[in-house]
């Protein structure tokens, strides 16, 4: 972990969110003993991360590799709010990030009802690995308690879009039906 809070070199949203839902897939929370340091840190970065960018969560904004790290790290975030309101523990900002950064996956969702590359909302490259992490936030989001604008509509028209790229023999493709089992493991998560 960088001194910062965060992980890695690059890519430090998505990074830190993978490191915090790996703490919080082994139930430890900043109330733990021996990790609750390490989670509060990763915690305090995305959230710092978001209070700088309005609720986006990405280490830079060109290209497309930051719809990636905006879903993994509003995911982490919806899993460290409802663990923190459940603990009572306090994190400043962690409520107001939480739910920017979950209403802007739902207010840019492209009008095919994926996710495309640098959030475009019409035309635009959509595909089932973006809409899987987009659609694991918006699930982390739900758990919150926080109230989403459109959070129902929205999820409905991801996992239509992504029923849309599940061949008969029930795997799921990349943008097709043409099936990927690397990618069929998020469509059936999802």
């Amino acid at each position: 972990q960088n001194p910062d809070g965060s992980w890695g070199t690059k890519n430090k949203a998505a990074m830190t969110g993978l490191a915090l839902l790996a703490y919080f897939g082994h139930c430890e929370t900043p109330a733990s003993p021996e990790f609750g340091e390490s989670c509060q840190n990763g915690i305090l970065f995305l959230v710092n991360l978001g209070m700088k960018n309005d609720g986006k969560l990405a280490s830079a904004f060109a290209g497309n590799g930051w719809v990636y790290e905006h879903g993994i790290a509003t995911y982490a975030l919806g899993e460290a709010f409802t663990f923190c309101k459940e603990l009572q523990h306090e994190i400043p900002y962690l409520e107001e990030i939480t739910e920017k950064a979950g209403q802007f996956i739902i207010d840019n969702q492209n009008k095919n009802g994926g996710w495309a590359y640098s959030f475009v909302t019409e035309g635009g490259h959509t595909d089932s690995s973006v809409v899987g992490w987009q659609l694991q936030a918006l699930k982390a989001c739900s758990h919150t308690g926080i109230k989403y604008r459109g959070l129902d509509s929205s999820v409905t028209k991801g996992l239509k879009y992504l029923t849309g790229l599940q061949a008969d023999n029930g795997a799921f493709g990349y943008n097709s039906k043409a099936p990927r089992p690397a990618l069929t493991g998020v469509g059936v998560l999802c």
